[in-house]
């Protein structure tokens, strides 16, 4: 955003917020960096006999974590949770890509469907 934008303010001149053009190969260039290291990570991990849990946003904001987690951090499965952490940015996705619906075609079927903001 701050990119396209030439600065670090994600909103216009007339208050709008600034909208980007989802650029599909850079996006496939992203994920293969992503994989690679991810697929780095686990082999080394593997390498040296160490366990590792993949922990998203969703599963941080969502009061409730593998019990094998837990037991790992010696918390009590049983109490309850609570996060404090939110989104950074609130706006929909719609709101804030300017080929949304081009880009929501593109992804729709494959891992990433997922992140797509749908209407309710």
């Amino acid at each position: 955003m701050a990119n396209l934008a030439g600065n670090w303010d994600s909103m216009t001149a007339n208050g709008r917020a600034r909208k980007v053009l989802f650029d599909l190969e850079e996006f496939r260039f992203f994920c293969r960096n992503l994989d690679n290291f991810y697929a780095f990570v686990r082999s080394e991990l593997g390498r040296t006999a160490q366990h590792a849990y993949m922990l998203g946003y969703r599963e941080l904001t969502s009061n409730s974590l593998p019990t094998g987690l837990l037991d790992f951090l010696c918390v009590n499965p049983d109490v309850q949770l609570s996060s404090v952490m939110r989104k950074q940015n609130s706006a929909s996705l719609r709101d804030r890509i300017e080929n949304f619906d081009e880009m929501s075609a593109l992804l729709a079927g494959t891992e990433y469907e997922q992140w797509i903001d749908r209407p309710g």
